[in-house]
């Protein structure tokens, strides 16, 4: 069976170090990202820095820790030391154009966005591979997420 553990154990990999996030979309899904991450701090070193979404001041909720910075420019998200990209808004663009910046700008990136890795997943992995990060998209191929992660491995060269 084929694992992340051969990327995990490379230099350079903390396990103990604080992942710093981004959401990029707070709807549904989004909101329900923020909870689950507040609700079960104790179970990951997950933070969550920024929240990154259209007329922000109609999204604010008071349960979300006055540190989170709110922005509705992916600007301010890409020049922070933010290291993943929760990319939840769906669609092709911008969600297309924000990714690839986000990767190209040294951040990984995960993605429920099926139909933006049906019309640009190869050139998304190519971007990330030539930055040194991931894109992981197993939320978007539902019953898929057990293989699709170790078919993306085994093409990468990562098994």
């Amino acid at each position: 069976m084929t694992t992340l553990l051969p990327y995990l154990e490379r230099p350079g990999y903390l396990a103990d170090e604080t992942c710093k996030i981004a959401l990029v979309g707070f709807g549904t899904v989004g909101s329900s990202v923020a909870r689950l991450l507040y609700t079960r701090g104790e179970e990951h070193s997950l933070q969550l820095t920024h929240i990154c979404n259209r007329r922000v001041a109609q999204k604010k909720v008071d349960w979300v820790p006055p540190d989170v910075t709110w922005t509705e420019s992916i600007g301010d998200v890409l020049a922070s030391d933010v290291d993943v990209v929760v990319e939840l808004m769906g669609g092709l663009e911008p969600a297309h154009d924000w990714v690839r910046r986000a990767l190209q700008s040294g951040k990984s990136v995960v993605t429920a966005n099926k139909q933006l890795i049906a019309h640009f997943g190869s050139e998304l992995l190519r971007i990330a591979a030539r930055h040194g990060q991931l894109l992981s998209f197993g939320a978007c191929v539902a019953g898929g997420v057990p293989c699709s992660r170790d078919c993306v491995m085994d093409l990468r060269g990562i098994a």
